[in-house]
């Protein structure tokens, strides 16, 4: 398949060797339901979240791994190691 054209409730499928199907779209594939908009629109925000979500797990991860190699000092260190580091 290399080229597709949908025009209301048909679709042509051409390939590389000049070959052209027609075919006829079933009205669940062009008709839209009463909620299907509301539904998408979930589905995206559930998404967006999510995707939030994982880089907000990415950035605490890198942050970690950076406490991790500055040995704990810095913004992450603990009360202890303030202390410690008040008394040198």
């Amino acid at each position: 398949m290399t080229s597709i054209a949908v025009n209301q409730n048909m679709a042509a499928i051409g390939d590389a060797e000049g070959t052209v199907a027609i075919m006829k779209l079933c009205p669940p594939l062009y008709e839209t339901t009463p909620k299907e908009k509301e539904t998408m629109w979930i589905i995206f925000e559930r998404e967006m979240r999510r995707e939030k979500n994982l880089e907000n797990q990415k950035k605490d991860a890198a942050k970690a791994a950076k406490g991790a190699a500055d040995g704990g000092k810095g913004k992450g260190s603990t009360a202890e190691q303030k202390a410690a580091e008040k008394d040198q």
